[in-house]
């Protein structure tokens, strides 16, 4: 989330291998990056419109409740038969989903305005 808002800078080659490093524990090559610029901004450079923007303004105020539930999962997950109930609870009820649905459902509407063709990458 510190990517996507601007807080941290986007690393080299994120869209290829940096999550595969990431998750290793291993530094991805090129390191950090160095430019600090919102997954939204970059965006509109790109030539999003302004409608198309708005949607996903939209669609990055939803995943807060969303990061705090997922939380709260992880804090139960564990050994313990009961509590991995819980957490598989908290993300696969309804409201979770449903939360989640309300997420998606704005970049889709982007997704389909771009059609097939589109130059950008999702």
């Amino acid at each position: 989330m510190a990517i996507r808002d601007g807080q941290l800078p986007l690393p080299p080659n994120y869209q290829r291998i940096y999550w595969d490093f990431l998750t290793a524990g291993v530094e991805a090559p090129g390191g950090l990056g160095t430019v600090k610029r919102s997954l939204l901004d970059r965006m509109k450079d790109a030539g999003f419109t302004e409608q198309e923007l708005a949607l996903l303004r939209v669609a990055k105020q939803r995943p807060d409740r969303l990061t705090e539930v997922e939380g709260r999962a992880m804090e139960l997950a564990g050994t313990d038969p009961v509590r991995q109930a819980q957490a598989q609870d908290l993300v696969y009820n309804g409201a979770y989903l449903g939360a989640k649905a309300a997420i998606m459902g704005p970049i889709d509407e982007v997704q389909a305005a771009l059609g097939p063709h589109s130059p950008v990458a999702w």
